[in-house]
């Protein structure tokens, strides 16, 4: 009788501390689970950051490009003016010493 009780009380005690070893070590598992996924999900972050700081920096480098190649224009743009303007001058000047030439030589 008792003998045969506290053996059915040894085995479910021991049942049950088999049943809280599982959950404890589920329990770690999903401890362990949590944090690297936190330590992903930090680094991932990180990584994040610094891509956003390099797309930042292409931006306005990019932005600093169609900045020069506005003022480049602008700057071949004048220079074309100055260098027809220049053209005509020098056209003009030419027909006027042209014409005093033949004038001279009318005189003459």
């Amino acid at each position: 009788g008792e003998t045969d009780l506290n053996i059915l009380q040894i085995e479910k005690l021991q049942k049950e501390k088999l049943e809280l070893q599982i959950f404890l070590d589920l329990y770690a598992q999903e401890s362990y689970v949590k944090q690297t996924i936190g330590q992903a999900y930090e680094d991932m972050q990180t990584q994040n950051q610094h891509l956003l700081q390099q797309v930042t920096e292409r931006d306005d480098y990019n932005i600093k490009l169609v900045s020069e190649s506005v003022k480049t224009k602008q700057a071949s743009t004048e220079l074309s003016t100055f260098r027809e303007a220049g053209i005509g001058k020098t056209t003009s000047t030419s027909k006027y010493i042209s014409r005093i030439s033949e004038n001279e030589n009318f005189s003459r």
